[in-house]
């Protein structure tokens, strides 16, 4: 029964993980958030937009995770992050926040 079970999360973690390899941020951003925000986005509009509203990587992190809640995006928060991050370093340039350590969970 455990080695079952062992089998059934390595298979569970293969699949999640091959899912959020096939998200593409870019395409995403040009499919959902560019319906919106227009195409004429380069470097200069997001330059002239740090002196804005969003000041820090967790703004821009918050600002995405409104958008995806209006617009009923579908987004997990993975794909979501994959979004904050292609946008903060395509545009952005914000520092990235610490992230603590977690416990993992050894399945061998």
């Amino acid at each position: 029964m455990k080695t079952l079970y062992k089998t059934f999360i390595k298979i569970s973690l293969i699949t999640i993980s091959s899912s959020v390899l096939a998200f593409d941020s870019l395409d995403e951003h040009q499919g959902a958030c560019l319906q919106c925000h227009g195409n004429n986005h380069d470097a200069d509009f997001y330059e002239a937009r740090s002196e804005g509203k969003l000041k820090s990587y967790k703004d821009l992190k918050g600002q995405i995770n409104r958008c995806s809640n209006f617009y009923s995006s579908a987004w997990f928060p993975e794909e979501e992050a994959e979004i904050v991050s292609y946008l903060n370093n395509e545009y952005y340039g914000f520092k990235y926040p610490l992230i603590k350590k977690s416990k993992m969970i050894d399945l061998n």
